[in-house]
């Protein structure tokens, strides 16, 4: 196995032009210089010296402390500028166009204005959230969602399979690390790895496979999948399931903060890339599927609530009755021992995987 090469995390770290301080950094401090140094022309022929120090001695503190303090990694001029926006900002927005503009009631406005959540008389200001649209331009690949982010350009959201690394050879681990790298080194445009998890309900696929249990032809059949009917019940009672999901967020600038957008160029560079990397993961065993319009939209209304539990339907489990199979080349008896099915070999409706050493679950496929 090769030797791992070492990527240094602070690739964004802005430059150091003087002493080891950024360009903002040197611009605060001169800032900070020049006041001082204003009110000493101002102040000195009335104050002495150790009075002015005094004096000035907080405004250099605090000049001080906004150019080099930080916090959980942020600096302390980002903190104060995301602060004074945020406190400039309205507290009440409504993203119906006909509220916008609209006087807050009698009733509501006294209230409001005394816990400093709105002025009086003044109506809500419009939600602006980063995606526009989904699809709606009729441009892009057939099927697949493109997401309007206005000056941001646009964007396209695939789904990603996973693979064991911990179960392969040090030749298969190292194979899958370099087809990692081609996916890093291929990367043209701006590129989001999203790994989300959020609460299963198996409550209507429970419902649903009573349902399906009861119609199979085969006494055999039955008494699996009533087995497995028991295990979905014993995990949604005593186990706190996660449906856990690997998005891939492509980005692709249109030039509308230049005032010439050019939608269809972006999405065609978007489609390219979304091919490449398609070619990139498919040695590794990675299938990257390409979220529709409904399933986009599915997902960014589930970032908006996290804490929502999902349905199975939702989670992209199998539909009553599909016949769960696997690849029939490619897979060692090995694999297959570790608890792989057969190819072709059939299992009871809504099969759900589950990690033996944590409550997640894959539904729909055997996650490799």
């Amino acid at each position: 196995m090769s030797a791992p090469v070492k990527i240094p995390a602070d690739v964004e770290v802005p430059d150091k032009i003087l002493a080891g301080f950024t360009a903002a950094q040197v611009a605060i401090l001169a800032a900070t210089a020049a006041v001082l140094y204003a009110g000493w022309l101002a102040l000195g022929s009335v104050l002495p010296l150790p009075v002015y120090a005094v004096v000035a001695a907080p405004v250099g503190v605090a000049g001080v402390a906004l150019a080099v303090g930080r916090r959980d990694g942020v600096g302390a001029a980002e903190l104060a500028r995301a602060a004074f926006s945020y406190r400039l900002a309205p507290r009440r927005m409504s993203g119906a166009p006909a509220t916008v503009g609209a006087p807050v009631p009698g009733w509501l406005a006294g209230r409001a204005s005394g816990a400093g959540i709105q002025g009086s008389g003044s109506g809500a200001a419009p939600l602006r959230l980063p995606a526009r649209a989904i699809g709606a331009a009729g441009y892009g690949p057939a099927g697949v969602a493109v997401i309007e982010l206005g000056k941001d350009g646009l964007a396209v959201v695939a789904a990603a399979s996973t693979v064991n690394f911990g179960l392969r050879t040090d030749a298969e681990q190292e194979a899958l690390v370099g087809c990692f790298a081609r996916l890093l080194h291929a990367v043209a445009g701006p590129v989001q790895i999203l790994i989300r998890a959020q609460p299963l309900d198996l409550g209507p696929t429970l419902s649903e496979l009573a349902v399906a249990t009861a119609a199979l032809p085969h006494p055999a059949l039955r008494a699996a999948a009533t087995d497995h009917y028991r295990y979905l019940a014993e995990l949604a009672e005593h186990g706190d399931l996660l449906a856990r999901q690997v998005l891939i967020v492509l980005r692709e600038p249109t030039g509308a903060s230049t005032g010439r957008p050019n939608t269809a160029s972006a999405a065609a560079r978007l489609s390219q890339r979304l091919g490449e990397v398609h070619r990139c993961l498919a040695p590794a065993e990675i299938t990257v599927t390409p979220l529709s319009p409904a399933a986009a939209e599915a997902v960014l209304a589930t970032a908006c609530d996290p804490d929502r539990p999902l349905s199975a339907a939702s989670a992209d489990m199998a539909a009553p009755g599909h016949v769960i199979t696997t690849p029939a080349a490619g897979w060692s008896s090995s694999r297959r021992a570790a608890g792989r099915p057969r190819a072709g070999a059939p299992t009871a409706p809504n099969t759900a995987s589950s990690h033996p050493a944590s409550p997640h679950t894959t539904g729909g496929r055997w996650a490799p």
